[in-house]
């Protein structure tokens, strides 16, 4: 172990010696995004296209078609075109946003998995506010309508949302704790690559017997966050429900004969 850490010091400090802070914050930035984005998209997807059975056993809604491959071919060219269009230039200008420390030692692990948890739990506190508000009539319906567009989520439609939901949900709720508690710039790609996992975890759209949510009650998984979709208001938080506990926002399992309906298109039909 004790080789390995020297190792990877030894190459942390050729990286800083050879490209400089911009090209290596920028160069991993956008591999802690992308490449934790296309290695937990990738199997999810399979599971959508292949429809397994054993693996459609533990999709949370059974009674409603799965995404045709179209849809999903949508949704990626999408996603894909709002990585380099919107997230591109956001990656290049967060060193403008956080003062990182750029040591020259790594962090030890201890630092890292501390800070990445004081990040998680302000982002979901922040986050829950800002989901909360753009539930609110004018920016749900020309703003965050477009994320709600699958009311049966999969894994693609975690970054499926208009540049302006993209900016105030996911950038802004993400980078609030590195801003107010700036560390090593790795902690906060370690925190990045979490927070990619854990965004795409919620819209699978299946719930395994291994997913946390079967163990610890308050985190927020699939099924939490799939009744969001699917009653379009209430379970706003992103990581615990905490949130959703205290402030009167949880929103229970679907009830015998339930009727749902977009609140933007009952708002529509009522004028």
């Amino acid at each position: 172990m004790e080789a390995a850490g020297m190792y990877l010091n030894e190459t942390w400090q050729w990286l800083l010696d050879t490209y400089g802070h911009t090209t290596v914050l920028v160069a991993g930035t956008t591999l802690a995004h992308e490449g934790t984005w296309v290695l937990y998209n990738l199997p999810y997807t399979i599971l959508s296209l292949a429809k397994i059975p054993w693996f459609e056993q533990y999709r949370i809604q059974k009674d409603k078609p799965s995404p045709s491959r179209a849809q999903i071919l949508k949704t990626m060219i999408i996603v894909l075109l709002q990585h380099f269009l919107v997230i591109g230039p956001i990656v290049y200008f967060t060193q403008d946003v956080v003062t990182f420390k750029w040591s020259r030692d790594l962090p030890t692990l201890r630092s890292l998995l501390t800070w990445v948890f004081i990040y998680l739990v302000i982002e979901d506190f922040v986050e829950y506010w800002m989901h909360r508000l753009f539930h609110t009539p004018f920016l749900y319906k020309h703003i965050h309508k477009q994320h709600h567009f699958f009311q049966m989520p999969f894994s693609l439609c975690a970054e499926y949302a208009h540049p302006l939901d993209f900016v105030f949900c996911n950038y802004i709720p993400v980078m609030v704790g590195p801003c107010l508690f700036p560390q090593h710039v790795v902690i906060f790609w370690a925190w990045l690559a979490l927070r990619i996992l854990l965004a795409t975890e919620l819209h699978t759209g299946y719930s395994f017997p291994w997913n946390l949510e079967n163990f610890f009650y308050y985190y927020a998984g699939p099924k939490h966050h799939d009744r969001h979709h699917e009653a379009f208001l209430g379970n706003y938080g992103s990581t615990f429900k905490i949130w959703d506990i205290i402030f009167g926002t949880m929103s229970t399992q679907r009830r015998e004969k339930e009727v749902i309906t977009d609140p933007s298109e009952v708002k529509a039909k009522r004028s």
